[in-house]
C-alpha cells in the first residue's frame, strides 16, 4: 500500500544542505537574477570566431590576455605557462583571449589566433584580431569576405544595432581562466603533455 503524501509543517527547520529545502525561496523571481547573469556560469567555454556570430567583446583591458599559448588535445584545451611552450615544439598556438558574449546572452572566452613567433602574419589571423577590436566598440556580426581565387581567406564584420547591454562579469580574469581551463594547465616541465611530446612528438 502506498503511503499518502505528508505535508511538512512550516515550523519544521529547513536543512541547509538540501538545495530544495526552501521551495518558497526558489519560487521568488529575484532568486533567479544571478542565475541569469554571466556571474553564475558553471564554466566559461573557449570559443573561436564563427560566421554569423553576433559578438560583443569586453572593452576593459583587464579582461583581455594577449599572446597566451594554448595546446589543443583530445582531453581538452591546455593553458601553457610562459616559457614552457618552447618544450612543445609546434603544438602551442599563440592566442589573444577575450571575455565576450554572443547574441543569445552566452558569455564565453573568445580565442583569437595570433601568429606564432616563427609564423608570418596572414589575413586570417590579422582580420580576426580586427574583428575583436571592433567588437569592443559595439555589436558586430562576423562574416567571411571573399579573398583571392574566389575563396574566403579572411574574417570580416558588419556593425549591427545594440542587441542588449552586456552584464560583464566582475570576477577577475584569473578566476574566469580557472573556469575555462579547469585542471588543464601545463605548469611544469614534466607535465604529461610535455612528456608525451618528447616521447612521441605529438
Amino acid at each position: 500500500m502506498v503511503e499518502p503524501l505528508k505535508l511538512v509543517s512550516p515550523d519544521v527547520a529547513i536543512d541547509p544542505n538540501d538545495p530544495f529545502g526552501n521551495l518558497d525561496a526558489l519560487r521568488n523571481p529575484q532568486d533567479y537574477a544571478e542565475f541569469l547573469s554571466s556571474e553564475e556560469t558553471s564554466t566559461f567555454p573557449l570559443r573561436k570566431l564563427q560566421e554569423g556570430l553576433h559578438l560583443r567583446v569586453n572593452p576593459d583591458p583587464e579582461y583581455t590576455l594577449l599572446k597566451q599559448f594554448i595546446v589543443e588535445r583530445s582531453g581538452g584545451t591546455y593553458f601553457v605557462w610562459p616559457g614552457l611552450e618552447k618544450l612543445l615544439g609546434p603544438l602551442p598556438l599563440c592566442c589573444n583571449l577575450h571575455v565576450a558574449v554572443d547574441g543569445h546572452g552566452a558569455y564565453f572566452m573568445l580565442r583569437i589566433r595570433q601568429p606564432n613567433p616563427t609564423q608570418d602574419e596572414i589575413p586570417w589571423l590579422q582580420t580576426a584580431r580586427m574583428v575583436s577590436v571592433n567588437a569592443m566598440k559595439g555589436w558586430v556580426r562576423v562574416t567571411k569576405p571573399i579573398g583571392k581565387n574566389g575563396k574566403p581567406d579572411r574574417w570580416g564584420w558588419v556593425e549591427i544595432s545594440e542587441v542588449f547591454e552586456p552584464k560583464w562579469p566582475v570576477r577577475s580574469m584569473t578566476e574566469l581562466l580557472n573556469k575555462t581551463f579547469p585542471d588543464l594547465v601545463i605548469n611544469k616541465p614534466d607535465h604529461d603533455v610535455i612528456k608525451n611530446y618528447e616521447q612521441f612528438g605529438t
